[in-house]
């Protein structure tokens, strides 16, 4: 009987990755990419391990693993350390510098050519002395204009389809670092439930976009206001007053009445992710970039927090 368990749990694993591997290989050159469904993960780098696991870490596996479970959109947080753009979680130094995470993923779409990446990055400035804060911008400009890959990183502009997006990564910074980005910059992101605050924000490259952010994150006492909030997007992201609009959707959140530690995010993800990819399950078209704890782990710690089943519920939206 254990036999006949443990084969149908790879059976499933090996179905499981063969439909996340190069997944975006069956979206058309021409579907714009606002028009796509896209798993992303919040606060990715903690899956590489942080300096306070027990308060920091919303992720369970590392850059590389969540890519190969599907994972195309990334949330990293650089701060100034020293010479280093060191990718932190608040106070928490991640064991991942931006140009390491940026080298994983290029690694990755060098085997994968026909996916692409969209990262959402902000500076991380809560532990940061006034001198490193004012050394972040230069830093990052210099690093992004001087990439080694430069050439896999893109500027955005509206209209970007998928064809134009494979093998690149797509870089919108929530903190300006110079007068041109590299990608694109974006103003007005929201943390509020209300629907009408979420909708003002702005993508601003090679043109400008709309944007529509739900990142309300603390669901104690608000797990049904998180959930309708998420659905709310979901189902505006299919009408016509959202064409053109850029969508990215937090499923992520702590749910804890006083310290928040990565119990806090598991009972989030264990609360929502299930339930967010049940409703992805029973309806059709786009759904924007939704962002996830523990994206690519069903099981954290002792609880089920379905960050698998979830990034498969979002691809799946892509084809039906």
């Amino acid at each position: 009987m254990k036999k006949i368990i443990l084969t149908a749990a790879l059976v499933l694993l090996t179905a499981r990755g063969l439909a996340a591997m190069g997944w975006m290989s069956r979206v058309a050159d021409s579907v714009g990419v606002e028009q796509m469904s896209i798993p992303g993960s919040q606060d990715s780098s903690t899956g590489c391990g942080t300096t306070c696991d027990s308060l920091a870490r919303t992720q369970e596996v590392d850059i590389a693993a969540q890519f190969d479970a599907g994972v195309r959109a990334y949330d990293f947080r650089p701060s100034s350390e020293g010479n280093t753009l060191r990718i932190y979680h608040g106070l928490y130094a991640t064991d991942a510098t931006f140009e390491e995470a940026l080298d994983t993923l290029v690694s990755k779409l060098e085997k994968e050519p026909t996916e692409f990446v969209v990262i959402v990055m902000r500076h991380e400035d809560t532990h940061e002395s006034q001198a490193e804060k004012a050394a972040w911008a230069p830093m990052m400009k210099d690093l992004l204009n001087n990439y080694k890959h430069r050439d896999r990183l893109i500027d955005f502009r509206p209209g970007l389809t998928a064809g134009d997006m494979r093998g690149r990564i797509l870089i919108l910074s929530r903190d300006k670092y110079g007068d041109t980005p590299v990608g694109a910059y974006i103003d007005g992101w929201a943390h509020e439930a209300d629907f009408a605050s979420q909708g003002k924000a702005v993508i601003s490259g090679r043109g400008r976009a709309a944007l529509h952010v739900q990142d309300f994150y603390d669901t104690y006492n608000a797990l049904d206001t998180k959930f309708e909030s998420i659905v709310k997007v979901i189902d505006y992201s299919q009408s016509p007053e959202s064409a053109g609009k850029w969508i990215i959707n937090h499923a992520s959140g702590y749910y804890s009445p006083s310290t928040v530690t990565v119990d806090a995010y598991r009972a989030n993800a264990a609360m929502l992710n299930g339930k967010v990819a049940r409703y992805l399950g029973e309806g059709r078209g786009r759904a924007g970039i939704i962002m996830m704890d523990f994206a690519g782990a069903d099981i954290s710690g002792d609880s089920r927090v379905d960050g698998q089943v979830l990034i498969d519920a979002i691809i799946e939206r892509n084809f039906r």
